[in-house]
Formats: C-alpha cells, sequence, structure tokens
C-alpha cells in the first residue's frame, strides 16, 4: 500500500496542516476586521486579553507587539493542533473507523476555544461576536481537512468499506 505524503512517512511535514489552519483564521479575521475599519483589531484583542490581561475592550490599543505575541501564540496552538491530526489521521489509515476520533477532536477543538474565551471574559466574546470565532474556526477545519484529505486519497473510501463490513444486516443461519 502507498501512503504517499502521510504524515507517517513524513513526521516533519505533519505541522503544515495546523499552519494553513492558523493562516485562514488569521485571513479570515484581517478581512472581517478591515471590512469594518479596524484592521487587526481580533489578534488585538486576544492578544491583550491573553498576555497582558485586558478585560474591557474598549480599553484596547492596538500594538504589533501584542500581535505578534498573539500570532505566535495561535500559530502554536494550531502547529500542535495539526500534528496531532496527522497522527490521527495516519492511525485512521490502519483502522478506518477512527475518522470518528477525528471529528470529535475538532468538534472538541472548537468547543474548547468558545470556552477559553468565555473564561478570559465574556466581553471579549460579545465584542468579537461569537459567530466570527465559529465561522473562522470552520474555514481553518474545511482548509485543514483539505490539505490532510489530499495526503489521504484513498481514507473516504476506506472508511465506507469498513462501516459497510461492520453494520451489514445480519444474515439468519440457514440450516
Amino acid at each position: 500500500m502507498n501512503h504517499g505524503d502521510d504524515a507517517r512517512t513524513h513526521p516533519s511535514q505533519w505541522h503544515r496542516g495546523g499552519l494553513l489552519g492558523a493562516a485562514t483564521v488569521a485571513l479570515w479575521f484581517l478581512v472581517y476586521d478591515t471590512t469594518l475599519g479596524r484592521p487587526l483589531y481580533t489578534p488585538a484583542l486576544l492578544g491583550a486579553a491573553i498576555l497582558k490581561g485586558l478585560r474591557d475592550p474598549n480599553a484596547l490599543h492596538i500594538s504589533t507587539a501584542v500581535v505578534l505575541g498573539y500570532s505566535v501564540v495561535h500559530g502554536a496552538a494550531f502547529i500542535l493542533f495539526g500534528i496531532l491530526a496527522a497522527i490521527l489521521l495516519a492511525a485512521t489509515e490502519r483502522e478506518p473507523m477512527l475518522m470518528l476520533a477525528v471529528f470529535v477532536m475538532f468538534t472538541c477543538f472548537e468547543v474548547f476555544f468558545f470556552g477559553l474565551v468565555k473564561v478570559v471574559d465574556e466581553a471579549l466574546l460579545r465584542s468579537l461576536g461569537w459567530w466570527t470565532i465559529f465561522v473562522g474556526n470552520l474555514l481553518a477545519a474545511t482548509a485543514m481537512l483539505v490539505y490532510f484529505r489530499a495526503r489521504h486519497p484513498s481514507l473516504g473510501t476506506r472508511v465506507r468499506a469498513q462501516w459497510a463490513l461492520e453494520h451489514r444486516p445480519h444474515q439468519p443461519h440457514e440450516g
């Protein structure tokens, strides 16, 4: 079986899916914030909250240091998530039903981020708008899944075949 450029044969490439996800979210918020006339607002607000303890979105002063600091934290989180996704997808090559675990992991990531922002400060969540975070993370998840799907082209077929094998109707034994 040829696995091509998958996570098992090229561990040095595991981080790429995460970087793609981070870049997708960053681009989404850059476009969104710029459209509202406040470029870099989102990374500055999240950076100020995480790195400096800001609790009042109205007191935000956008600075390069805070935006860059948040970008490093954001990128690192997505790289770690991308590595976990790559490892899980590599395991899914051996056991196709683990694809459910991939779905659960992406869902947990979304819930975790919403919970984290809410714990840090609900005013931040209101200032950003829950739907903008949801759209950004959905775009990132889609980009990452497309990236990983291209590296595991037979996985969908294998998952469906395994599902059909494990869930075929019971045939009564004739005797």
